[in-house]
């Protein structure tokens, strides 16, 4: 069964970041993500779905393809809700009260969705140095397999 185009791309990017940094973050990152440890896997439903998990331990962040035989919680959506989510057509929040988007286990999980939904969206307005130019090219080439 194909998986997704875009999330592949979109997941698959994150598993080769954490390879490539060790999943470290900034100290700023570290301390939000202070007191919430464990496995967090994201389960996207229907024909081209797929699941992947993130495994955080308040120094780094790191996914992976597949499930995590022990999370903390589970997130539930399609592909389709997703990149609605990603590209700002649909709220997290109505989402989530309308049963797009579920969450089973430690109900906080639902807010690790919405910090990949809003680091993403940032790239809207990424900046004009290197580091922008390249969270612009990433987002281009994560929305051009939607």
């Amino acid at each position: 069964m194909p998986i997704h185009r875009g999330l592949r791309r979109f997941f698959d990017s994150l598993v080769l970041l954490g390879r490539l940094t060790d999943g470290r973050v900034s100290r700023e990152d570290a301390a939000e993500m202070r007191g919430f440890t464990g496995a967090v896997n994201f389960e996207f439903t229907g024909d081209d779905g797929a699941v992947w998990h993130c495994v955080l331990d308040g120094e780094s962040v790191v996914f992976g393809r597949g499930g995590d035989f022990d999370p903390r919680a589970t997130i539930s959506l399609s592909p389709e809700t997703f990149f609605e989510l990603m590209r700002g057509e649909a709220s997290f929040a109505i989402a989530q009260m309308t049963g797009r988007v579920r969450v089973r286990g430690d109900g906080h999980a639902g807010m690790l969705l919405g910090v990949l939904i809003a680091q993403f969206r940032r790239t809207e307005k990424a900046g004009n140095d290197l580091k922008g130019r390249l969270a612009y090219g990433w987002r281009r080439f994560v929305l051009s397999g939607v």
